[in-house]
């Protein structure tokens, strides 16, 4: 647990220390070997020892490349944020987005994908102003999780995924 509240100082400090971009790393050393925290202001990423699981935190998008062929980015949405996980026991993550689309819009997007890929509907709701729609593999192993809502003019979306 030390580990981690030191990694996240480290995040941090890394956020503050260069408006650059330029990037910094901080190798933390601990019981479970080492973990290293390396930035750039708005990219943050800690890897294992061995470089095997990580966690990267962007504040300005996500590369398509860490998504999974499941996932996509709703067609002319702005990517605020995303956070992506990737670890022995699988990889999972999160985007942000801002799109002038309807929540029913995106939600439709997203259950079409879905379908597409072979993914069953498991949840589907609508409540005070927020949609939500889950849905997962055959297998189980995939799960993709949209909620949308409307705040200042705009639709606001977290997608939220899990597999390979």
């Amino acid at each position: 647990m030390r580990a981690y509240l030191i990694a996240l100082a480290c995040l941090a400090m890394l956020a503050g220390c260069d408006r650059q971009r330029q990037e910094h790393t901080v190798t933390i050393p601990g019981n479970g070997g080492t973990m290293t925290v390396s930035g750039n202001g708005q990219n943050f990423t800690v890897k294992d020892a061995n470089g095997n699981q990580s966690v990267t935190v962007n504040s300005g998008g996500v590369a398509a490349a860490v998504l999974p062929g499941f996932v996509s980015v709703f067609p002319g949405a702005k990517i605020d944020s995303s956070v992506v996980g990737v670890g022995a026991k699988g990889n999972g993550g999160t985007v942000i987005l801002e799109t002038s689309a309807s929540p029913a819009d995106v939600i439709a997007y997203y259950k079409q994908k879905s379908s597409a890929a072979g993914f069953g509907e498991t949840m589907n709701m609508a409540t005070g102003g927020t949609t939500m729609f889950t849905a997962s593999s055959k297998d189980s192993k995939k799960t993709v999780e949209v909620v949308a809502s409307t705040s200042n003019g705009a639709t606001h979306a977290q997608v939220i995924w899990s597999g390979e």
